[in-house]
């Protein structure tokens, strides 16, 4: 809301304001770069079933996002989880 109304000051639109704010550009270079995956591809990304997915994320502490009721795995953090877990 305020940008439009600093936009409608300036007598420019709102979308223009929008884009010019270099804040808005580094928030949609950092969600372009998340590339989420569902239950159902990270299975068969790995290979596995989708109830071992949820085993891991119940029992085993995978990372991911619950966006309204849909879940979503992050590749670097699920990654990153999974190299940890490799290690001793």
């Amino acid at each position: 809301m305020r940008a439009k109304n600093e936009a409608a000051m300036l007598g420019t639109s709102a979308n223009s304001a929008i884009k010019s704010n270099p804040v808005s550009s580094i928030f949609e270079n950092q969600i372009g770069a998340l590339k989420l995956f569902d239950k159902k591809s990270l299975a068969k990304q790995w290979g596995i079933s989708v109830r071992y997915v949820d085993k891991l994320m119940a029992i085993e502490g995978l990372p991911y996002f619950k966006i309204g009721k849909s879940v979503r795995f992050q590749l670097e953090a699920v990654s990153t989880w999974l190299l940890k877990r490799r290690m001793p």
